[in-house]
């Protein structure tokens, strides 16, 4: 409601005391409203149980926005519209004579627009009026943002859809502080305890204008990451072979929070080929360090030659012992467009620990005479967590650096997790040969070692892949009943 004729003061001034007096006891002066609506650089005074007031001119009041922790919540079933956790502090600068009123606030809400790069990328919505702790005499007034309350981020009607994805994605990406501004208005209401008007007045400043630039510290890319040995734990022909992947990432920022409530599944990678796929559950990210158990799932399209390779190359380093390096990327949130863009352009580097469990306990052998073949019982353990079965063994041993002995075999040598098993095999080789350099003697027996180049093909849980391994000093048992000199 407004009047055709109204006083409107050029400033807070001197003249503010007696007209926040009159807006405080109306009986004695004649109704005043304000202007119905935002009018620039002009708030709004009035009584609140009234709704009698008066416009004035005044200088910038808010001048500075503390957002402190930042929580932002999606929800799949709402992605654009993510709830925000807050305790947020308005900075006031107020005249002297405003001060003097002694307000104490109470209660405040707003209307806020969110600038990034000179563009509005989204709407800060404060769903309603709720309690608030400040004073005049502070300078300040803290505001709190609840998910309860109803309080959201939405898109702006200006970029859309694609500037809210890019605000989020430049703060994951970036390191340091993250600028933006709020621009819009702010209600509150105060109670007046000021000498000269009669007893305490509800006062509201309505349409009080917000133009402040605040920051948030960025995600940094979340490139902090450690992780343990990743655990073999099944596999299947539909999925590959599953891992478990306990990793965590450290977020740089003080006071951004996203807590995604969904799935992100990200791309595996080694020698810049796609191996698999690493899933991360409800992926939210707080403060410092963030543990995950991620689930894995090593397995190539079989029709690109390059990520069937480097698949080989991987499980073969890891399994020899060897630290590597693989890169979880172009992550992919279930149901979440918003975050998109930002987990898609996140790249994690993962040192992976090798694996310290040889392989090949021992083995022994029994050369009888100036055969071809002898029988070879393999003792091997198994380094994962899941029933590994060995279905083709091709190997080659070698004495003092000379070729003494090979196996190429189909088998079906059931080793179960992390378990130890032996099975038998019969060896070729030139009996000439091997019998001298492995040094036997008639009918005796003596331990020696050698080292074992070899592939195998194992499966777990119906998924085959190929691994090459290689084990120096392999303990060896040696029967001999044939003298060679």
């Amino acid at each position: 409601m407004k009047q055709p004729s109204r006083p409107h003061l050029s400033a807070i001034g001197s003249l503010a005391v007696a007209a926040l007096a009159a807006v405080a006891s109306p009986a004695s002066v004649a109704a005043l409203y304000c202007t119905e609506g935002v009018v620039s650089g002009s708030l709004c005074l009035t009584n609140c149980a009234t709704g009698i007031g008066i416009d004035v001119e005044a200088p910038q009041l808010i001048t500075g926005i503390d957002v402190g922790q930042f929580q932002v919540i999606f929800d799949p079933s709402d992605p654009w519209h993510p709830k925000v956790h807050s305790t947020t502090t308005v900075q006031l600068t107020l005249p002297d004579n405003f001060k003097q009123l002694d307000l104490s606030f109470f209660g405040a809400g707003a209307n806020l627009t969110i600038w990034a790069q000179g563009l509005p990328v989204a709407t800060l919505g404060v769903a309603d009026y709720r309690n608030v702790t400040g004073s005049s005499a502070s300078s300040s007034v803290v505001l709190p943002l609840t998910p309860e309350a109803g309080d959201h981020l939405s898109p702006s009607s200006v970029t859309g859809y694609a500037g809210f994805e890019a605000f989020f994605e430049g703060a994951t990406l970036t390191s340091g502080d993250v600028p933006f501004s709020l621009i819009g208005w702010a209600d509150t209401e105060a109670i007046v305890t000021q000498s000269g008007i009669d007893g305490s007045a509800d006062l509201c400043l309505r349409y009080v204008p917000v133009n402040v630039t605040t920051s948030l510290t960025g995600l940094g890319g979340l490139t902090q990451v450690t992780t343990e040995e990743p655990l073999v734990v099944g596999g299947s022909a539909s999925t590959g072979i599953e891992l478990s992947v306990p990793l965590a990432i450290t977020s740089p920022s003080d006071n951004v929070l996203l807590v995604s409530n969904t799935d992100a599944i990200f791309d595996l990678q080694y020698l810049g080929s796609k191996v698999g796929t690493v899933t991360l559950a409800n992926l939210t990210i707080n403060p410092g360090v963030n543990s995950y158990n991620g689930t894995g799932y090593i397995y190539p399209d079989t029709t690109d030659s390059a990520a069937v390779s480097a698949t080989r190359k991987l499980l073969s380093a890891f399994t020899g012992g060897n630290t590597t390096d693989v890169t979880i990327t172009n992550g992919r949130p279930s149901n979440m467009p918003p975050l998109a863009a930002a987990f898609g352009a996140v790249t994690l580097i993962q040192h992976l620990p090798p694996n310290t469990i040889p392989l090949i306990v021992n083995t022994s052998v029994n050369i009888y005479g100036l055969t071809y073949s002898y029988p070879c019982n393999i003792t091997a353990t198994n380094p994962f967590g899941a029933p590994a079965t060995i279905t083709h063994l091709e190997a080659t041993i070698w004495y003092l650096g000379v070729n003494v002995s090979y196996v190429n075999v189909d088998t079906n040598f059931v080793i179960p997790a992390y378990g130890v098993a032996t099975t038998k095999v019969y060896v070729y080789s030139n009996p000439v040969i091997a019998v001298k350099f492995i040094g036997s003697v008639n009918t005796t027996t003596h331990n020696t070692f050698g080292n074992i180049t070899s592939s195998m093909t194992i499966d777990f849980g119906g998924y085959s892949t190929i691994i090459d391994y290689n084990q120096n000093t392999v303990l060896t048992h040696i029967t001999s009943v044939k003298t060679i000199t």
